[in-house]
């Protein structure tokens, strides 16, 4: 499948995902109506996402709550979306639509006379148009005629306006050519200000003028010059973004570089709206139910008390440390298990659909930032939901080898334990993914220890018959060598398992030295630390939370908050100076 725009509404997402494994004459009907519901719906109503499915479908499903709601515009900007990918999944013939009475992109451009670029934008506006395979095998949008008809009737205003639109001429170029020099000449603006000085002055596109200055800089001599450097490639936004998280400022990045501060910082918020979209992509965050829809019923949620409370503790490092306080069982309460679960999952759905909402080449940094802050609010949840199944986890590895791990029974070792002990906290990370507290039926009884405790079950298995070597029927085995007994000493070093329990962690928070030289730090650098961090048992803060906090202004916190992160790593450069960034 080709890949298409994501979709405005996530309950739209999930439907045509299903959709798309229809038959062909399912999909072909799909398709009809959706071209036709497209032409039913008023922008200024909202539509209950059941009704809509009802509509494509004719199948009336059962719901256990309130239907998710879509607004018509979006509803009718996402309709186009859904008749392409169906299209594409049914196969259309473009040779047999066009005998139909469709025409291409070419042709209703031709018809129209507006260019391509303005149709792409009327999807917006509800023109929907098959995806079908040409004469050759190359993909074709073609547009019904009732699609074309219908278009033409509604937004006959729009059509003429674009039809009518008169390019740059050669008069108005040189114009905005000469006044493009005197911007660059008295007040040294970068192309990209010319250009939008002069797209509100004469009442043109941003892109177009950007493009004239452009053209003229390079084909005419006495045309401004513009030396801005060209757009950074997303290696280098990496390299941006991974030296930002070290505290380095952005201006410093310029001036290394060459290139204006705000390309910088533009090229940061590229790269961490990308790691979210990619999260999206790969299906690691997905919106997980219409009950956390609910803006109000989820902030009762995250009000909850075990939802803010005794948040964050890292983990023990020591093995022998970690297996004994591991052992010591307490009392799960199953109304905080529910209260952080719940939570947890609604922290999800709303990071998700927040992500959703994020254009992946305009974002804003309010709206990353907030989305980064729940992940970490979300990641601190699970690491206490897991740290209460621990001593369940240690038990089970004690059953399948038969022994405490302390004494390294079953022939392993410090470095096979190790590896088993990663495999179950592996295992114990994904049930609590898993997990939903809020299945119908079971709301408020269900449990975590029962589908962690055999997930671990599991994953342990498999990894012991992996580690066993191999037998065939009739072959003796061979009796153990009698050898004396190990036993786990305090002084081994284990990774902190509470660092990588989400895949998004290592992206999230700083370098892991930051918090363990916190103390090291004045008194306001560790408070804006570990308040954005959620270091100090509360959730994380946002940088708008911070700059409130501090009675400043967000950019002025950011920069705090890097400060702090640059001192604590120059502290602990200080401390081991042999010691090297990962």
């Amino acid at each position: 499948m080709p890949r298409f725009t994501r979709l405005r509404a996530p309950g739209l997402e999930a439907l045509t995902h299903d959709l798309r494994f229809s038959s062909h004459e399912a999909l072909v009907r799909h398709v009809e109506r959706a071209e036709q519901l497209a032409t039913e719906i008023n922008p200024d109503t909202s539509y209950p996402i059941d009704w809509v499915v009802f509509k494509l479908t004719s199948y009336r499903r059962e719901t256990t709550g309130t239907s998710e709601m879509v607004p018509g515009r979006d509803l009718i900007a996402d309709l186009p979306g859904i008749v392409e990918r169906l299209s594409a999944a049914a196969n259309f013939d473009a040779v047999e639509l066009a005998r139909q009475g469709a025409v291409d992109r070419a042709q209703l451009c031709d018809a129209w006379k507006v260019s391509p670029k303005t149709l792409a934008r009327y999807k917006d506006e509800g023109l929907a148009g098959r995806r079908a395979i040409g004469v050759r095998g190359k993909p074709r949008v073609m547009f019904m005629p009732a699609m074309v008809a219908w278009f033409e009737r509604r937004h006959e205003k729009l059509i003429d306006r674009a039809a009518g639109f008169s390019r740059l001429g050669p008069t108005l170029e040189a114009i905005m050519v000469r006044r493009a020099a005197r911007y660059r000449a008295r007040f040294d603006c970068s192309l990209n200000q010319t250009a939008l000085r002069l797209s509100r002055r004469f009442g043109r596109s941003h892109e177009a003028v950007r493009q004239l200055l452009r053209r003229a800089s390079r084909d005419h001599d006495d045309a401004p010059r513009f030396d801005d450097a060209a757009r950074m490639t997303p290696r280098q936004r990496g390299v941006a973004f991974r030296a930002a998280r070290r505290g380095i400022d952005p201006a410093e990045i310029a001036a290394r570089w060459g290139r204006p501060r705000a390309s910088i910082a533009r090229a940061i918020l590229l790269h961490r709206t990308e790691l979210l979209w990619s999260l999206v992509d790969a299906r690691s965050l997905i919106p997980l139910s219409e009950v956390f829809e609910d803006a109000d019923n989820l902030q009762r949620m995250l009000a909850a008390a075990p939802a803010c409370d005794a948040l964050g503790t890292p983990g023990v490092t020591d093995l022998a440390s970690f297996l004994s306080t591991a052992r010591d069982r307490t009392v799960v309460i199953g109304v905080e298990e529910l209260a952080r679960s719940t939570a947890m999952r609604g922290l999800l759905h709303r990071a998700a659909v927040t992500i959703l909402d994020i254009h992946r080449s305009v974002p804003t940094t309010a709206g990353v930032d907030a989305c980064e802050t729940m992940l970490r609010w979300a990641t601190l949840l699970k690491i206490e939901l897991m740290r209460s199944q621990l001593p369940m986890v240690i038990e089970t590895l004690d059953g399948l080898v038969a022994g405490p791990l302390e004494d390294l029974p079953s022939g392993l070792t410090i470095a096979s334990l190790k590896e088993l002990l990663t495999v179950a906290l592996a295992a114990l990370a994904e049930a609590v993914d898993t997990f939903d507290p809020l299945k119908p039926g079971r709301i408020g009884a269900a449990r975590l220890a029962a589908p962690a405790g055999l997930n671990v079950t599991r994953a342990a298995t498999r990894w012991l018959k992996q580690r066993s070597p191999p037998t065939t029927p009739g072959t003796r085995i061979a009796k153990p060598r009698e050898r004396a007994a190990g036993r786990v000493l305090p002084g081994i070093a284990i990774p902190d398992w509470t660092l990588s329990v989400s895949p998004w962690q290592a992206s999230l928070w700083p370098d892991r030295r930051v918090r363990a030289y916190l103390t090291w730090l004045d008194a306001p650098s560790k408070a804006i630390l570990t308040r954005r961090y959620g270091w100090d048992g509360k959730p994380p803060s946002t940088s708008a939370e911070i700059a409130a906090m501090l009675h400043t202004t967000i950019a002025r916190a950011t920069t705090l908050e890097r400060r702090a992160v640059r001192a604590a790593l120059a502290h602990a450069r200080a401390s081991t100076p042999s010691a090297r960034l990962p």
